[in-house]
């Protein structure tokens, strides 16, 4: 997908109300909805990461009886499979707890109350300044986070060209593509593309990884697939 095809996505454009939409909510509003946006996008990638041979299975399993249809089994699950890291994980994790708290407890109204506030600051995805309120930091790694989700979505390799056991003619037609010397061009320009986004990638989920530089590769990354 290119950038101008997922510009007009659905997906892009509901992101782009989302984070408008955050700005507006009661603090109560913004923590269940945020919740509500990554386990979405969360299912939706998982859609896209297993296995596509069995429709029915993969429904089940994602399914709110399902082994996967919680926002918490699907946080554990993307990291289980390698999906996303370490840090993703901790703070989706994060922000199911604030949820929980909002939805669980009336008299909890306020990401100012102690314990929501601590786990505010604990966001690894917050790329904001340590003083910021716990708010700002809550809302910054819930729109980084969709961000890299949505992401790593539009980076699957498309479940109806993807071909997992192909067959002697396609072997054959690959190897007469890549005898073409334009074709070896793209080949090697892809693998490049392909091992710069893994080295972006584990400096982002790398916690030593200076701000500075997640904010300039989170940047590159918004250029490229979101616009800017």
């Amino acid at each position: 997908m290119t950038k101008e095809e997922y510009q007009n996505d659905p997906r892009f454009k509901a992101f782009i109300a989302f984070k408008d939409q955050l700005e507006t909510e009661s603090d109560r509003g913004c923590a269940l909805a945020s919740a509500a946006f990554l386990d979405n996008e969360l299912e939706a990638l998982l859609r896209k990461r297993l296995v596509q041979t069995n429709k029915g299975c993969l429904n089940d399993a994602l399914d709110y009886r399902g082994a996967m249809g919680t926002f918490s089994s699907r946080i554990d699950m993307a990291y289980l499979v390698g999906i996303i890291p370490a840090s993703a994980r901790n703070d989706l994790h994060l922000i199911r707890k604030t949820r929980n708290k909002f939805g669980h407890f009336l008299e909890i109204n306020s990401f100012e109350t102690e314990e929501i506030a601590g786990w505010c600051k604990m966001l690894h995805w917050s790329f904001r300044e340590p003083e910021v309120t716990p708010r700002a930091h809550f809302n910054n790694a819930v729109t980084m986070l969709l961000a890299f989700l949505q992401y790593l979505t539009v980076v699957t390799i498309d479940e109806e060209t993807y071909m997992p056991y192909p067959t002697q003619a396609d072997k054959l037609a690959i190897r007469q593509r890549a005898n073409a010397e334009t074709d070896q061009q793209i080949i090697k320009d892809q693998e490049m593309e392909v091992a710069k986004l893994n080295e972006d990638m584990r400096l982002l989920a790398d916690p030593a990884t200076p701000k500075a530089e997640r904010d300039r590769i989170m940047t590159e990354l918004h250029a490229e697939f979101f616009g800017g």
